[in-house]
């Protein structure tokens, strides 16, 4: 028996489908996994489906275990309820989650499956966005591996996979992260960066019907809620700035000092923007003694290089120092979220 066999003959496997009006590519989903000798189980979530037919259709198969919400509760909401009900079985198993509307080949679910690692590890199927893919659905990915990336600090090919392997250990972890809807599966992410676990990206093959039409993610609304932090740390920044541009102004009309103008103004703004970053932005409920001392380090650092590079830019290019001053914050507004989020308010 070679490596291959070893590892296919102790990865069993635990397939969760949340569904919210599937189609026929659920039947024929379930009916292909359950002939995979190392799949021991297949959980599906009817999350307030309107049609009980796919799942009737399945329903006989004595892999299959239906879970069903009276409403729809969210995708979110779905994966906690059926990881929730696998804590309770007792073999050795890794957990796999998959989509319901054929997005995902069974080998790619299996290929996945068998790179997960017996601990703390977490495999993503991940698709690589070439070839002839819906617009709407690159620019997403490219804009929440962006999101993502300056939330977490980590880089990933594809963070809205819904194909995804997890160790049985991670359940706990994976049962408090927050969010009910599509919000949960970058919440997960993020969660499992800043818990060190061992992230790997399984490629797999990238697949739309008739335009992904049949997905139930809908751009505006559940992109908003993917994005919330971001958003809610922007917010915060752009009233900070307002704040900050207006106390230099005022200051540098006094004193005609762009250092001194800077740190004074940060001062003042600063005092806003921490105390709103904390308890709006990351609700970070850890000590305020140790955040803060790292926010002031934080604080120093952004406005010494803010006056550097304002005085810079005011001088190279010849502009007013106030318009010097925007175009430079704007810069470092990045640099700031980043550095906020992985080390001043890291949970």
């Amino acid at each position: 028996m070679d490596n291959q066999d070893i590892m296919d003959s102790e990865n069993k496997l635990v397939i969760v489908v949340p569904a919210y009006n599937p189609d026929s590519a659920l039947i024929a989903l379930v009916a292909s996994l359950c002939h995979k000798e190392n799949v021991i189980a297949i959980v599906v979530v009817d999350d307030g489906s309107q049609d009980s037919e796919p799942f009737d259709k399945i329903r006989a198969n004595s892999k299959v275990k239906i879970l069903a919400h009276d409403v729809n509760m969210g995708k979110g909401r779905a994966l906690k309820t059926a990881f929730n009900y696998i804590t309770n079985i007792e073999n050795n198993f890794s957990i796999v989650t998959a989509d319901a509307d054929g997005q995902h080949l069974v080998e790619d679910i299996i290929s996945t499956g068998m790179l997960i690692e017996p601990v703390n590890c977490c495999v993503l199927g991940s698709r690589d966005f070439s070839g002839d893919i819906p617009l709407r659905s690159k620019i997403g990915n490219k804009i929440t591996r962006l999101v993502f990336f300056l939330s977490s600090g980590k880089s990933l090919v594809d963070t809205q996979t819904g194909l995804r392997g997890f160790s049985k250990d991670l359940i706990p972890s994976l049962l408090a992260v927050t969010g009910e809807k599509y919000e949960y599966e970058t919440n997960i992410l993020i969660n499992l960066v800043k818990s060190k676990t061992n992230l790997v990206e399984n490629k797999i093959e990238t697949i739309y019907y008739e335009d992904n039409k049949s997905s139930n993610f809908r751009p505006l609304v559940d992109s908003f809620l993917i994005y919330m932090i971001f958003l809610r740390y922007s917010m915060v920044a752009f009233s900070s700035f307002l704040i900050d541009i207006l106390l230099f102004a005022v200051i540098m009309r006094l004193t005609d000092s762009v250092y001194f103008s800077t740190y004074l103004a940060r001062i003042g703004s600063g005092g806003y923007n921490y105390f709103s970053n904390r308890a709006f932005t990351f609700k970070h409920k850890a000590s305020v003694s140790i955040s803060a001392t790292k926010y002031l380090i934080l604080a120093f650092f952004i406005a010494t290089l803010s006056a550097i590079l304002t005085d810079m830019v005011k001088t190279i290019f010849g502009i007013e120092v106030i318009l010097a001053k925007v175009v430079t914050d704007i810069f470092l507004f990045t640099v700031s979220f980043v550095l906020s989020k992985v080390w001043v308010f890291r949970r």
